[in-house]
């Protein structure tokens, strides 16, 4: 089998930069030779935080000379230095990792192995420390909430999808490709596990695909998922969809790696969702809940509805028959027992 063609996007690319790219490269090739276990050790030691006793002593000297009276305590500042920099560290690990998966095409191999080293990083050992106001070494989880930074890199590389387009020069084609290639990923650490609190990520991206587009007089048209305006006209014809294809491909990548997750399990209240037309409101805005039931329950009837639509292209249909039909399997495996989640 050849090899996975991939390259660095990092701007002016610095030794760490290299580093990580050359272990995740070698990693996810169908024929790698390198040990799962070998990939985590060496993206650990990228985390360059833990402090001596001598280092520690001289940082605390530097803020001493550059802190004002009246301001926070040395062993404050120190300590919002540390989780600074490991925010910025996480900033930077999943910009680099979503960079890479997004050249990964989403039916290859390759995309499984990348989740499988995250869900592998996420359970490596913990990583020394200073505890500073404690001025002793101490063990800190280095992956401990890291998913908290992954959605803030997922959506800003998909809202800025078309301007990365424009700097670099990419065809339609490249853009939406790389999208779906980013949902792909997406849906496979959802579904398996690896990476939690991105289930709104997915809501959002089969709503918007599924659940028709709004216009109000004068302006451009858009989702109704992410609208609730009284005065907008509603359509739920697919065809008003420019990008019905590249939507209903993503909407499926999500359903097919992390349907079984979603259903069933919870209903996530925390996400503000469009307006179910068929529906009475849920509450005083007259929106559903993001994920319930019903909204379930009307993204599985509206793949039926795509796959036998006139205006709806035939490969298009044919991907909307078999999520339908991968839907009533989910169903069938789970029952119909919806849990609450506050």
């Amino acid at each position: 089998m050849s090899q996975l063609q991939l390259q660095t996007e990092a701007i002016e690319p610095d030794e760490d930069d290299l580093k990580l790219f050359h272990v995740v490269h070698d990693y996810v090739q169908s024929n790698s030779p390198h040990a799962l276990s070998d990939a985590v050790e060496k993206l650990n030691s990228l985390y360059a935080m833990s402090l001596t006793a001598e280092e520690l002593s001289q940082r605390k000297a530097q803020l001493a000379e550059t802190m004002e009276e009246g301001e926070e305590s040395i062993e404050d500042a120190l300590d919002e230095y540390l989780e600074n920099r490991w925010r910025g560290f996480h900033l930077w690990f999943w910009d680099e990792i979503c960079k890479i998966a997004w050249q990964i095409p989403y039916t290859d191999c390759a995309q499984d192995k990348l989740v499988e080293l995250v869900k592998a990083l996420k359970t490596s050992p913990w990583q020394p420390i200073i505890h500073t106001k404690h001025e002793q070494l101490g063990s800190f989880p280095l992956w401990l909430n890291s998913s908290s930074e992954f959605p803030k890199i997922f959506r800003a590389l998909s809202d800025g999808n078309d301007m990365k387009a424009d700097e670099e020069g990419w065809d339609s084609d490249s853009r939406n490709r790389r999208q779906l290639n980013l949902r792909g990923f997406g849906a496979r650490l959802m579904g398996s596990g690896a990476m939690g609190g991105i289930e709104f990520l997915c809501i959002w991206d089969v709503a918007k695909c599924l659940e028709g587009t709004y216009q109000i007089e004068g302006q451009k048209s858009g989702f109704a998922f992410s609208w609730g305006a009284k005065d907008a006209r509603f359509s739920s014809n697919p065809a008003t969809d420019a990008d019905l294809a590249l939507h209903v491909a993503e909407a499926a990548e999500w359903i097919r790696h992390g349907g079984r997750h979603l259903y069933g399990s919870y209903e996530y209240q925390a996400y503000a969702g469009g307006p179910l037309w068929d529906e009475k409101p849920r509450d005083e805005k007259g929106r559903k809940y993001a994920l319930c039931p019903e909204r379930w329950a009307l993204w599985k009837s509206r793949f039926e509805e795509f796959s036998k639509h006139p205006e709806v292209d035939r490969n298009t249909r044919s991907k909307s028959t078999e999520i339908h039909q991968l839907i009533e399997e989910i169903e069938a495996e789970h029952g119909k027992v919806w849990k609450t989640k506050f």
